[in-house]
């Protein structure tokens, strides 16, 4: 049965109707019961398809619930559908290149306006990240015709390693680059496809992207913008001026939030926040410095205010 089919059909239902007529304003909250299995996503896509101006963020209790709601909204909506993953542990540093690539690509989706609806867990919408300050900073622009030292082979190659990326002898996967002669190839996270930038002198001369499997060029593209995987927030990292934010305070203010399975999403946030309390301990008996919890976490009584 074709997906269209499916929205037009829950769309023309009265109880849709009426509620999309009775949806609460900000600061209040309606209770939707009722819904089986994948029935709440089409509910959002029929949403987000009536409200094309308006984000919607999905907060669920565990990773294995948001994975399913992702799978269900990017049949519905496409990918513009996102998942902001939580970290694997409680640490403000993420050791995983794919979910720390993919942390940062969900947010400059968001401050982008590409992301129509974000999927997150509980303990993930109340951790706080640096990864918007690492954005404006760190964020790599290149494009045909680009002329300055700062856009020359050498400085983006060290760019590129000071950015999280792995320097090998050929691209094959994402979080990579690599430099032969003149040419340097490069597949981060937010590209569509990976990127070859050849220089003649400190200008660009071309840039196209190519194919994984046989390494050959493909056709010309304008622009590439290169995300970075390192946010530089370790554990000790105390940056003057550094300030860490939580996913939940850059949504935008009319962003419909819709929080699966409520108990069990605030049981999550309570939890997390009474285990950073002994991570946080043990890294002091390592002879660690870590970060204040206030730091790395909203507790859970400003959580609720930001959910609010």
């Amino acid at each position: 049965m074709p997906l269209e089919f499916l929205l037009d059909r829950f769309d023309e239902l009265s109880a849709t109707g009426a509620l999309l007529e009775g949806l609460p304003v900000a600061g209040k909250r309606l209770p939707l019961a009722g819904l089986p299995g994948s029935s709440p996503a089409l509910l959002v896509a029929v949403l987000a398809r009536r409200l094309p101006q308006r984000l919607f963020a999905v907060v669920t209790a565990t990773p294995a619930d948001a994975e399913r709601w992702l799978a269900d909204l990017q049949q519905l909506v496409g990918e513009r559908a996102v998942l902001y993953p939580q970290r694997e542990g409680l640490g403000a540093d993420e050791p995983h290149v794919e979910i720390a690539g993919e942390r940062i690509e969900t947010i400059a989706a968001l401050l982008s306006g590409r992301a129509r609806v974000v999927v997150t867990t509980a303990r993930a919408s109340a951790e706080r990240t640096g990864v918007p300050r690492v954005l404006e900073a760190s964020r790599l622009e290149l494009a045909t015709g680009d002329r300055s030292p700062v856009v020359g082979l050498t400085d983006v190659a060290q760019r590129l390693a000071d950015m999280g990326y792995e320097r090998v002898p050929g691209v094959t996967e994402v979080g990579q680059f690599s430099v032969r002669g003149g040419i340097l190839d490069v597949y981060g996270f937010g590209m569509a496809a990976p990127a070859r930038v050849e220089w003649w002198g400190d200008e660009i001369v071309s840039l196209r992207g190519f194919d994984l499997d046989t390494q050959r060029s493909a056709e010309p593209i304008d622009r590439v913008s290169v995300l970075p995987i390192r946010t530089g927030e370790g554990w000790g990292k105390r940056d003057e001026g550094w300030v860490r934010t939580s996913l939940l305070d850059l949504l935008p203010a009319d962003t419909l939030l819709v929080v699966d399975q409520e108990a069990a999403v605030e049981r999550e946030v309570e939890r997390a926040w009474a285990d950073a309390a002994h991570h946080l301990d043990v890294a002091r008996r390592l002879g660690e410095e870590p970060s204040p919890r206030e730091e790395l976490l909203l507790d859970p009584a400003a959580w609720r205010a930001r959910l609010a």
